[in-house]
């Protein structure tokens, strides 16, 4: 089984999600080494979706049930283990946010932004 491999990144400068499409292009035209820039926030698609049909990726802030209990965390990968940390297939999650635009949401996961 594969998986798509995308990236985008969190500008800290002007705060906007960039697209791997305006990477690429920023790239191109010598305004940033993607790699090396201190302001950008590299994130990777998980390859999953939540039950909407959004796309999941590093950072985003989700919410599923355990339940009658409601879970809130932050998509992050675990280089220990090397897999997405708390993630079970078998249940259903909605993206709400994510830490770069939605840092209040942040409270709810006892995550502080990085």
């Amino acid at each position: 089984m594969s998986r798509e491999i995308k990236f985008r990144a969190w500008d800290k400068k002007d705060h906007v999600i960039r697209s791997w499409d305006d990477l690429l292009w920023m790239i191109y035209q010598g305004e940033i080494d993607i790699w090396c820039d201190k302001h950008l926030e590299i994130m990777q698609f998980t390859g999953l979706h939540d039950r909407n049909g959004k796309e999941i990726w590093e950072g985003d802030i989700l919410w599923t049930r355990m339940g009658k209990t409601k879970i809130q965390f932050v998509m992050e990968w675990d280089e220990k283990e090397a897999q997405f940390t708390r993630f079970a297939p078998q249940r259903e999650y909605e993206v709400i946010g994510n830490v770069y635009e939605n840092p209040e949401l942040l409270e709810k996961t006892g995550k502080e932004k990085g």
